[in-house]
């Protein structure tokens, strides 16, 4: 629904984390409620890890009305007495056969709609805003910067800070990625997070979602023109179920739900050393099917592979996703060990 009020909500304490470059490695997730409750667990079960939670909680369409997908005072509350920053994910409403860019391609929306989502972070008490607009045609990256430009600058006046989500640009189609620049969309940027997964996805063949060596790739194309201490590495605890050789459709699996899954198949979870990623092939209804997807094996390399490379930090897809024992691991990660 369209938000009508903005409802006020503080800070909490003192966050225990800085919020600029330079900072000590920051461990983050991405934050979306479901009925069972799990990544409000989850938020509970890392809260002394995460530095800052990226809840997915507010769309904009081409006119720049701002839709709720969910925002929820409580959460809030719970990161702020942990001093753990919110700053909420604002996707731009993508409807089957119009422009995905029709936000930023009017000047004055664009500007409208800027001006909207700084006064939103503003009277929520947020401590910024992640912009993850998807699907923009090749010829839309002047018009996304200048919006993007106009944010940042609204948001600094408030003391709050701007994170813009850019795909992995190696193996895509020029098209696909022609829209964000890396270099320039970093200087309107207080943090560029780097979109390496989905390599493999439900509307691809079967395959890693995020093998290492493109990850490794992907982490080098974006340094090249933005400074490492400015990227924020998203990395996955899912991963996706796909029918081989026969009709069907993939479904997206959670880490904790591809291991209960292969102990309902009685199949068994591998660690595949070029993808550095779980799979495992089961049959059902006389289908074959294959799955693949990050865990806290996975996630602890590419949190090892972050620190290696200078990067700010990472943030997890998503709270509720994880399998026993994430917590331990993405621990030991961020000690070095």
């Amino acid at each position: 629904m369209a938000l009508l009020t903005l409802a006020t909500a503080g800070c909490g304490r003192p966050l225990r984390f800085p919020l600029t470059a330079g900072a000590a490695f920051e461990f983050s997730a991405y934050f979306q409620e479901d009925i069972s409750g799990v990544a409000r667990a989850a938020l509970a079960a890392g809260r002394r890890l995460i530095r800052t939670i990226y809840p997915v909680w507010y769309e904009v369409d081409a006119a720049g009305n701002i839709s709720d997908l969910g925002y929820d005072a409580e959460v809030q509350r719970t990161a702020a007495d942990a001093g753990i920053a919110v700053v909420p994910v604002v996707r731009n409403r993508v409807v089957p056969g119009s422009d995905p860019a029709a936000l930023v391609r009017n000047r004055r929306t664009a500007q409208a709609a800027a001006a909207r989502l700084a006064s939103l972070a503003a009277g929520r008490g947020f401590h910024g805003l992640n912009i993850d607009f998807t699907g923009l045609p090749a010829d839309a990256g002047d018009e996304l910067l200048s919006f993007c430009r106009d944010l940042w600058r609204r948001l600094h006046g408030l003391g709050k800070r701007l994170v813009i989500t850019l795909p992995a640009r190696p193996d895509r189609s020029a098209a696909e990625v022609a829209a964000y620049n890396y270099r320039q969309l970093s200087r309107v940027a207080d943090f560029i997070i780097l979109a390496a997964y989905d390599h493999s996805s439900a509307v691809t063949a079967p395959g890693p979602v995020a093998p290492l060596a493109w990850v490794e790739r992907s982490i080098a194309d974006v340094t090249r023109v933005v400074p490492a201490n400015k990227v924020i590495l998203a990395v996955g605890a899912y991963g996706y179920d796909w029918p081989t050789g026969g009709p069907g459709l993939p479904a997206a699996v959670s880490a904790a739900g591809a291991y209960q899954l292969a102990s309902q198949v009685s199949a068994t979870v591998s660690f595949d050393a070029a993808a550095h990623e779980e799979t495992f092939s089961y049959s059902q209804a006389g289908m074959n099917r294959i799955v693949w997807f990050g865990d806290r094996r996975s996630v602890s390399e590419r949190i090892a592979l972050a620190r290696a490379c200078g990067l700010y930090g990472v943030v997890c897809w998503r709270l509720g996703q994880e399998e026993a024992g994430f917590w331990d691991a993405v621990k030991q990660a961020l000690r070095g060990k």
